[in-house]
């Protein structure tokens, strides 16, 4: 597949077609809103005026930039050392015109050091930074297991996946830290306006079903145990569920 031929080659002839860069975790990087297809921008240049240009005028104005910031987030433990973590990613890109962000997440679970962090991460820049944050796209790869007398499997024997339920769990963390976050700044600034005005709600797009040997379509089902979670959390209009289709475009 990885041929040059079936798979491109999106490197072709030393990265004039597409520019790679490796991010550091927690590392932020702006990438200029309009560029041209093949020009590599130097860190210097010299103006009609015999100046030397900064990396910004370089680059245009950065407020007509994306800014990326990429995180480390837990894909389960090594099934040969569970002392080991195995890691994914996630990615997050903001906006700086628009002031409109979306975050897009790899294989991951529930944990309790990366996806804390991130969730107040964004917290921050949704209410801090007056981001809106348009969209989570999140695996939520198999449905609720349930065994025989219909109650949810041990969610410890899963590996590096989302289900329904635990997925919605973690959007309750997240709603959490926004809730404390904002109960924090309305006694601090005294304000009486909707604390959830400019926050929710939040588009949630799934990703990365696995499918089954089955009648039934894992999406739909998972789809549905989504918003019967959400309901019973009452999330239910913070968090808009939707299945991420191939050959579809989603408008947010």
């Amino acid at each position: 597949i990885f041929n040059c031929e079936i798979w491109p080659n999106l490197l072709y002839k030393n990265e004039e077609f597409l520019k790679t860069q490796i991010l550091q975790p927690h590392e932020k990087v702006v990438i200029p809103a309009q560029r041209k297809l093949h020009s590599k921008p130097s860190l210097r240049s010299v103006n009609d005026e015999g100046k030397e240009n900064t990396e910004e005028e370089e680059r245009g104005d950065l407020k007509d930039s994306f800014e990326v910031t990429g995180f480390p987030i837990l894909h389960g433990k090594n099934v040969m050392n569970p002392k080991a973590c195995v890691l994914s990613s996630c990615f997050y890109i903001a906006d700086k015109s628009s002031k409109e962000s979306l975050i897009m997440f790899g294989d991951c679970e529930s944990d309790s050091v990366y996806l804390p962090r991130l969730w107040n991460f964004l917290a921050d820049e949704i209410l801090v930074k007056g981001f809106m944050l348009k969209g989570i796209f999140i695996e939520c790869s198999t449905v609720d297991m349930i065994n025989v007398g219909f109650e949810l499997l041990n969610t410890e024997k899963l590996y590096g996946h989302f289900i329904p339920f635990t997925l919605c769990q973690e959007l309750l963390s997240f709603k959490s830290i926004i809730d404390e976050k904002l109960q924090a700044s309305n006694k601090e600034h005294n304000t009486l306006a909707n604390p959830y005005q400019d926050v929710f709600p939040i588009n949630v797009f799934i990703t990365h079903v696995k499918q089954t040997v089955t009648l039934d379509d894992p999406r739909y089902t998972i789809l549905q145990q989504l918003k019967e979670h959400a309901v019973k959390n009452n999330i239910n209009e913070l968090f808009k569920f939707s299945i991420a289709l191939n050959s579809h475009t989603y408008t947010l």
